[in-house]
């Protein structure tokens, strides 16, 4: 990738100045990340390994000290060919086809970054830069203090509950940024799981229908984001507290032991948009690490939904074959699928939202939930069950639901089921495959609940409503 400039002519000598380390410190739209082996060229600054996410040494922390901030400069990133893949449009074939190969070209910038300029300390003007500095990160301290305690009366009002009564929705700050996210409680309650014989379109994995009885939770309003996501596998919350010199959080200690994903090898929005656009391409692990960051970031649990919790969700009380009714002709007011979409993925709550207020349950990219998928699951339950899950025993398959923007309306039934497929990650170049990205699964991401009832931690490990330690020795997620 090539870093090029379009900012003041001064750049480059600037850079001329520079210590010959490895200039790391980059800042984008959603926070900072950090190039690896940058290095100059009289075109700009060229990146031998792309952008590798958030990392920063002992190296970069000790030239760090020596520079000032003065100004910032745009630099465009250029992105190469990306591959890009669709389902078959074979009526006939199975709902879980593997995905086929559809070549997508573009040469046009996938986004853009600041370089921050840099001078050394030895400057005489200095001295006023450094007031205003100070100055400037003393009222940062003092705002990040004050979301902290603003975020405390969150936890102690509308997030609290100890019965459904209770439950609120509310929105809840994540330290250390600007990025919020709305949760919207959903009573518990019973319903009929999976789809009639006779609903249009239905697949033999959808049946035989069963009554399950499903406990109260709160639901993410919407598809979780790039900019909440990046917050954890950037780490951008201890950049943040680095950078403006914030105090942590009595939070903050377990949050940051929490293991956050290796590098991405290329931009995993793949030119489709980032701000208000959903984060894609993750693994199960992955998105269930991210909701272990989250608990701990925030104080309350939070995980992936099971499935009989996401279609009770998704149904919103209602018995038909989407939440608006039968008619798929309806289906562009209430979700993204392929006819409409423009070949990929949209903003979150654009299009109108269930009888419960939760967007994109219809379409725009596929969910992750707990369950491992078998085709028989259903007819193993008994009527009246509780809280269904089918604990997972192999990393494949497993279960992502709602369909996406890459499927036909069919897909983006209520008791539509999708099976993961390690086809997904065909083009990771890793050996062995990685257990953070699904590299070719461009309509995967998720949305996360929070149950009323808190499960022991026995219950946890158990049930694998966490991450499972043993993906990570495998070398391989699902």
């Amino acid at each position: 990738m090539q870093i090029l400039a379009d900012g003041q002519p001064g750049v480059r000598s600037l850079l001329a100045e520079l210590p010959d380390f490895a200039l790391r410190f980059v800042v984008g739209q959603s926070g900072i990340q950090l190039a690896n082996s940058v290095k100059r060229s009289p075109d700009g600054l060229v990146c031998d390994a792309g952008i590798t996410g958030i990392y920063c040494d002992a190296e970069f922390d000790a030239h760090f000290n020596s520079f000032e901030v003065e100004s910032l400069e745009r630099f465009w990133l250029l992105g190469s060919s990306r591959p890009r893949y669709r389902k078959s449009r074979d009526k006939e074939s199975s709902s879980n086809d593997l995905r086929q190969p559809r070549i997508f070209h573009s040469n046009a910038p996938i986004g853009f970054i600041q370089l921050q300029q840099l001078r050394t300390r030895r400057t005489a003007s200095l001295i006023e830069s450094t007031s205003l500095m100070t100055s400037l990160r003393s009222i940062l301290v003092l705002l990040s203090l004050l979301a902290v305690v603003m975020s405390s009366r969150l936890l102690a009002g509308e997030a609290d509950a100890t019965s459904a009564a209770e439950m609120k929705p509310y929105k809840q700050q994540i330290d250390q940024s600007d990025v919020s996210f709305e949760m919207l409680p959903i009573p518990g309650g019973e319903f009929l799981m999976g789809s009639p014989k006779d609903e249009a379109d239905r697949k033999p994995d959808e049946g035989p229908q069963v009554k399950v009885k499903v406990e109260p939770f709160w639901m993410g309003k919407y598809e979780v984001t790039w900019e909440e996501y990046d917050i954890w596998s950037y780490r951008l919350d201890i950049q943040r507290r680095k950078l403006q010199g914030l105090k942590s959080t009595p939070r903050d200690p377990k949050a940051d032991a929490v293991t956050r994903p290796t590098a991405p090898y290329t931009d995993m929005t793949f030119g489709m948009g980032h701000d208000g656009y959903p984060a894609i391409c993750m693994t199960q692990h992955a998105a269930k690490m991210y909701c272990r960051w989250l608990s701990e970031k925030t104080g309350h649990y939070y995980r992936l939904p099971t499935e009989a919790e996401w279609e009770y969700a998704c149904r919103a009380g209602t018995t038909t074959a989407y939440s608006f009714g039968d008619d798929p002709e309806m289906l562009k007011e209430f979700g993204w699928f392929y006819d409409i979409s423009d070949e990929q993925y949209q903003k979150v709550g654009k299009k109108k939202p269930n009888p419960w207020g939760l967007y994109d349950m219809h379409g725009n990219v596929s969910e992750w939930v707990l369950d491992k998928y078998d085709a028989k699951f259903f007819s193993t339950l008994k009527a009246g069950a509780e809280s269904p899950l089918n604990v997972p025993t192999d990393m494949y398959p497993r279960i992502v639901k709602g369909g996406s923007w890459d499927d036909d309306p069919d897909g983006l039934r209520s008791a539509a089921r999708f099976a993961s497929d390690p086809e997904w990650k065909y083009q990771d170049p890793q050996v062995p495959k990685s257990i953070w990205y699904h590299t070719d699964a461009l309509h995967v991401g998720f949305r996360i609940i929070r149950p009323l009832k808190v499960p022991a931690e026995a219950e946890q490990k158990k049930l694998k409503l966490g991450p499972e330690p043993e993906i990570g020795k495998q070398g391989r997620a699902g």
